[in-house]
This record gives C-alpha cells, sequence and structure tokens, in this order.
C-alpha cells in the first residue's frame, strides 16, 4: 500500500491539480481541464472572502501524485433555535431570540485518482479534513474571543488553561455546520452526515410543442434587440442574461427576496398542517407522528387524537383551525442563497453549450440566458425562473415563484414603467385570477425552461425541479396535482407517470430515492461530532442552495 501525507494545497499547481481530479471524472462537452483551470482561478479570487476557500490532498510520498483531494468552502447561512420550554422561575435564553448567523462549511470535489481507490485512502482524507478544519475553527474563534467579556468563548471553553473540547464543541456547534451534496448515495454517514433526502418532478421536453417551440424560438431571436418581447395575449417576457447589468441586478434582487424569505420562516415557531408550505426537509416534520413528537409540550391538537385513534377525533376536527397549529421544538437552519456562486454556474453552463455546438455565437447567446420574468398585465403580476445544469447533463430549475417588483422602482420594473403601478381594468380581468393561481403562467415558464434544455444539447428528456424550489405561496397538494393530473390532462403531448401506452420520455414523473435516481443526496453534519443521531429541520434545502 502506498505511503501518503495530508497536506493543504495553496499554489496554482496543487489547486488545479485537486480540482482536476474531480473534474476530469464529469462527462460532457467542457473538458476536466478547463473546469479545473476556471475553479482554481474562482478559488484564488475568493481566498481572501470569509474565510476563504481550502483545498486538500493526499500525496503519494514516492511519486509526489495526487491520490485524493477535497475542497472546503465557506458559506453564510441561518439559525433557528427551537422554543425550549422555560421554568417560570428560570432566565430566558437569549439564544431563542430570533434568528442567528452562522457559518456552513461544504466539502466538495471529492474524488481519488482511479489507480488508488478502493484502499481508503478517501476515507482518511475526510477525516483529516474535518479534524484540520474543526481545529482551525476553534483557533480562530478563540483568538477572536475577549476574555474581557463574561459570555465570551474563551472564558466558557477554557478551565484551569485547558480547553474542555467537550464545551467547545457544544458552543461551536451552534455555529458552524457541515454540509455536502453526496453523489455517492449514503457514504458519508459514517463521518457523521444526516441524509436530507430530497423528491423532485420531472418534466419532459415533450411539453414544448412545435409551435410553442417557434414561437420561444422567434422570442429567443428578437430578445437580442430587446430583451422584453410581448406574447399576443398581451404577456411580457424578459430574458435574463448573465452578462447584462440590469438583469444581473433583477437576479441578485430574486436571490435577496429568497433569502428575506428564508429567514422570516425561520422566525416562525408554529407549524400548521394544512397551511404549510413545501420548503421543509425532507428528512424532518413531514409524516404526521413526527410532527406530533417535534411539538412543544403540552401543546394540544386535534391531529393528536388521530394518531392515537381517538373515535371523537372527527368532532374534534370540525371544531376549527387552531386545533392544527403545532409549536416546533427542534432547531431549525438554512443556507443563504448565494447569487455569485449562481452566477459562476451560469458560466459553466455557456462554456458547456458553446463546446457542444457548431454555431458558436448562436448557442453563446442562448447559455448567456439563465432565466426569464414573465409579468401578466391582467393580474398585474410577475413570475420569474431561474435555471442551470449540473455535471454538465441535466438542466435544473433552481428557482420559481412570484416576483414582487413594486420595491424596485423605475430601473428594474420587468416591464420598464417608470415604476407606475395602474389600477387592475376590471375586478374581472382573468378567470386565473378567480381561481387564485396561474397556472397558465406557470406553463409558460415551464416551456422556457424545456425550450434551453433542448437547446442544451443535454443527455436528459427532461428538466427537473426539487420540491424545495418550487413557489412557495401555492400549497404542496396543489402543486402536486398540478404536475401529475394538469400538465397530463391540459397537454397531449405529455402523458401520466403510470401511462405504459406512451413513450417514457413524454411522461410527467415524481421522483423520489433521488440518492439513487439522480446521484444528488443533500447531507448535514453537526460540528464536532461524528453521529448522525440529531434533529434538525433544515430549511429550504433544495437545488437554490447547491449552487
Amino acid at each position: 500500500m502506498s505511503q501518503v501525507s495530508f497536506r493543504a494545497a495553496s499554489d496554482p499547481k496543487a489547486l488545479f491539480d485537486v480540482y482536476y481530479l474531480a473534474a476530469k471524472e464529469l462527462s460532457g462537452p467542457v473538458t476536466g481541464r478547463v473546469i479545473a483551470e476556471q475553479e482554481t482561478k474562482h478559488h484564488l479570487e475568493d481566498k481572501n472572502e470569509y474565510g476563504g476557500p481550502e483545498a486538500f490532498y493526499l500525496e503519494d510520498v514516492e511519486t509526489g501524485k495526487v491520490v485524493s483531494g477535497a475542497v472546503v468552502r465557506r458559506f453564510k447561512g441561518f439559525y433557528r433555535a427551537s422554543d425550549r420550554p422555560q421554568a417560570i422561575s428560570s432566565v430566558p435564553d437569549p439564544d431563542l431570540l430570533g434568528v442567528k448567523t452562522v457559518t456552513f462549511l461544504t466539502i466538495g470535489y471529492v474524488s481519488t485518482a482511479r489507480e488508488y481507490r478502493g484502499k481508503g485512502f478517501a476515507q482518511r482524507l475526510l477525516q483529516e479534513v474535518i479534524s484540520y478544519t474543526e481545529e482551525k475553527i476553534l483557533k480562530e474563534e478563540l483568538d477572536r474571543s475577549d476574555p474581557a467579556k463574561k459570555d465570551s468563548l474563551k472564558n466558557m471553553v477554557v478551565i484551569d488553561g485547558e480547553i474542555d473540547p467537550q464545551l467547545a464543541r457544544y458552543y461551536l456547534g451552534k455555529k458552524y455546520y457541515w454540509v455536502l451534496y453526496s453523489s455517492v448515495g449514503r457514504y458519508y454517514e459514517k463521518f457523521g452526515f444526516k441524509p436530507y433526502p430530497l423528491n423532485f418532478y420531472k418534466v419532459p421536453i415533450s411539453l414544448l410543442s412545435s409551435t410553442k417551440e417557434e414561437t420561444i424560438s422567434k422570442l429567443v431571436a428578437n430578445s437580442q434587440q430587446n430583451s422584453i418581447q410581448t406574447l399576443q395575449d398581451g404577456r411580457t417576457v424578459r430574458f435574463l442574461h448573465a452578462d447584462k447589468p440590469d438583469d444581473l441586478n433583477l437576479i441578485q434582487f430574486i436571490f435577496n427576496a429568497k433569502e428575506l424569505e428564508i429567514v422570516t420562516d425561520l422566525n416562525k415557531l408554529t407549524f400548521h398542517s394544512e397551511l404549510s408550505g413545501s420548503r421543509r426537509s425532507s428528512s424532518s416534520l413531514t409524516d404526521m407522528p413526527t410532527v406530533l413528537r417535534a411539538s412543544k409540550s403540552g401543546s394540544f391538537n386535534a391531529l393528536s387524537t388521530i394518531v392515537s385513534n381517538n373515535p371523537s377525533s372527527t368532532t374534534q376536527l370540525q371544531q376549527g383551525r387552531n386545533s392544527s397549529i403545532h409549536e416546533i421544538a427542534i432547531p431549525k437552519v438554512a443556507i443563504k442563497p448565494d447569487y455569485k456562486h449562481f452566477i459562476r454556474s451560469v458560466t459553466t453552463d455557456r462554456k458547456n453549450v458553446t463546446a457542444s455546438s457548431a454555431d458558436k455565437a448562436t448557442s453563446d447567446y442562448l447559455a448567456s440566458i439563465s432565466g426569464a420574468v414573465l409579468t401578466n398585465p391582467n393580474s398585474q403580476k410577475s413570475y420569474f425562473v431561474l435555471w442551470s445544469t449540473m455535471h454538465q447533463n441535466r438542466l435544473y430549475i433552481v428557482g420559481m415563484g412570484e416576483l414582487h417588483t413594486d420595491i424596485l422602482g423605475s430601473m428594474l420594473d420587468p416591464l420598464g414603467r417608470g415604476g407606475s403601478r395602474s389600477r387592475r381594468n376590471s375586478s374581472f380581468a382573468g378567470v386565473e385570477g378567480l381561481e387564485g393561481y396561474n397556472f397558465a403562467d406557470l406553463d409558460f415558464l415551464i416551456s422556457l425552461t424545456c425550450y434551453f434544455g433542448k437547446n442544451y444539447n443535454l443527455d436528459a428528456d427532461g428538466v427537473y425541479v426539487s420540491t424545495n424550489d418550487l413557489p412557495t405561496n401555492i400549497p404542496e397538494p396543489v402543486i402536486h396535482d398540478y404536475y401529475l393530473q394538469y400538465l397530463p390532462t391540459t397537454y397531449e403531448t405529455v402523458s401520466s407517470p403510470d401511462d405504459a401506452t406512451k413513450p417514457p420520455n413524454t411522461r410527467v414523473q415524481f421522483l423520489t430515492n433521488c440518492e439513487s435516481k439522480l446521484s444528488f443526496l443533500p447531507m448535514l453534519k453537526k460540528f464536532g461530532t461524528n453521529s448522525n443521531e440529531f434533529d434538525i429541520d433544515w430549511y429550504a434545502n433544495g437545488i437554490g442552495s447547491f449552487f
């Protein structure tokens, strides 16, 4: 067995080798070398930002080759403590007040050279990486700690000149969380990572009828002169480009609005079983027994009687909605949406699409479009969609929802109306308004995504969206019915998941067990422990938090 040594990569050559080891395994038009060069450039650009990224590797002592590599990046995030019951005479815990900022330590680009696989090198590397990073963070925190303050970390964890490791892990465990997105199933559970499985909807490219494709093609072509295009029914489409300052401002606004929404929802300590959205993690608070166990001690609701098979539960349910409100008794965390990281992923998309096309100019223009805003003058509402590829072979919807533009003013109004807002022409401006949810607008946004998915020349026959990246103002059952019932019923080119008489590439699907089907599994780990037996709700852990 080869002798290896653990090293931290600092010079550009070592950084490139670490990135290239993982990037060359990706299949797509863009070579691993190009991706590695790009990531090395970004790594060096970010080295002074928020702790900076760090690359680590095991080196073969004899040959000097990189045996196994990994990269750790720090991302900002949020933490909301649970509303633990307090004794009457106790002092309120300040940690329970509001949302706190935390740091997510993301592990990526984990790979082992083929000739060294099966020898436990990846496991050794990850153990070294986690240990090295946690010791470094502890030192950083102690160096910043002011002993003059009674509640400083140094005063809380240093006893008789010695650091109490258990106390250090406890306090830092509220400020730091490890996270990764596994493409190898539950391999990382042995390191203390807990899986948070995601469900996805797959919409077939067949949704894009020939007529609709022709319409969108004209819109895209004309958008080179004017990014805002008008449909025959009066709706307008604004394409969002990754190289236009005004569009970048609007994309950044979307990310800021998403962040505000996450912080607002994290602040809520109540959970309504009938009005909840779909942004929660998939592995906690999704089944009724779990919700009831996580409810604050002493709170009563009629759903408790359902679980206990109480025959009087029907009568209790009819007494009112308040009975199904729960007070959550476990903490919640969320990653701050990262606009900069998303724009970088679009840069990779452009290289990918351009490399796979004979018409470089046209393909580069298509790849510069990373989303769109659809504005409906009847409902006076605008909806956005953002997309990006992953592993160069699938197109994912990163985010979709209503865009509230009133606070943007004249510069960023998608309609370019100078910030003015005319009154609705009639209280019956559209049938969609009567139903409350405008599926026609969602249809068009998804059709746009299918169009770009088709023209990106990807291997997949559909586009994907996780349940946590869908519009949050639409209840989850309605969204589910929309995908699996409404689309197959409304469009002849789309068939239902269980329709064996239609080709598989025309079926809309609800995908579970995506750790194997899509090789994608979000995983979370508590700082300072190798046990994955913990209760934390990872909020909004969709594809949007991956970028």
